[in-house]
């Protein structure tokens, strides 16, 4: 038969801890704390650089080709006035480069603010066929000039004559285009100012200089308000 039980003995020591279990799956997500106070507003910024100033485009072209020529010397005796898709007339140029526009005012525009002239940029082309004589060099160019907002009496502004490198000579056909540009010229206008677009050419070499040719002018004006 079964005895009676024995009493409890001491407690044993601790054993070593045992290697941790694996994880358990990842409990539901607990619900989402309240908004925390506004941070404080930080320090300015730099300011950043200053945009470009605006640029305006004047363009300018002839309707068909003019006829202009030079003196002996092989300067420009006269010029085509060039409008904005016409061609109104050729002018005579008086020994000083200036001239008087008389009827053929509206050829001008005048400036609504007081400007800066940046650069000139002018494509030009022969109107026909052209059998140059030897020896001498054809450039034809586009020259601007200014009048005060009353007065038909224009003057040439100086660096403002975009001349091409490179001139024409020999045999040319049709068509033939020459371009130039003058750029940084930095020449102020005032508000009110009549600026007139005139065709012209120059002539180099020997021999006798004093020829007369047709040619097509176009090209645009850079302005910068000031």
């Amino acid at each position: 038969p079964q005895g009676p039980q024995g009493i409890q003995g001491p407690q044993g020591a601790q054993g070593p801890q045992g290697d941790p279990g694996p994880a358990g799956p990842q409990g539901a997500q607990g619900l989402q704390g309240p908004q925390g106070p506004q941070g404080v507003q930080g320090p300015q910024g730099d300011q950043g650089p200053a945009g470009a100033p605006a640029v305006f485009i004047i363009p300018f072209a002839t309707q068909r080709a003019s006829t202009i020529g030079t003196n002996s010397s092989g300067n420009s005796r006269n010029a085509s006035v060039i409008a904005f898709g016409g061609t109104l007339s050729v002018i005579t140029l008086a020994a000083n480069r200036s001239t008087e526009l008389g009827s053929d005012n509206q050829s001008a525009f005048s400036l609504p603010f007081d400007a800066t002239i940046e650069s000139v940029y002018a494509t030009i082309c022969t109107g026909s066929d052209i059998t140059f004589p030897g020896g001498l060099f054809v450039y034809p160019f586009v020259q601007l000039y200014a009048a005060k907002p009353i007065s038909n009496t224009f003057t040439s502004l100086p660096n403002t004559a975009v001349i091409p490198q490179v001139g024409l000579s020999g045999t040319v056909l049709a068509n033939t285009t020459r371009a130039a540009s003058k750029t940084q010229i930095g020449l102020s206008v005032t508000t009110g100012t009549r600026i007139l677009i005139c065709g012209q050419i120059q002539i180099r070499g020997t021999g006798n200089l004093a020829h007369n040719y047709s040619f097509n002018f176009t090209g645009g004006i850079a302005l910068r308000p000031t």
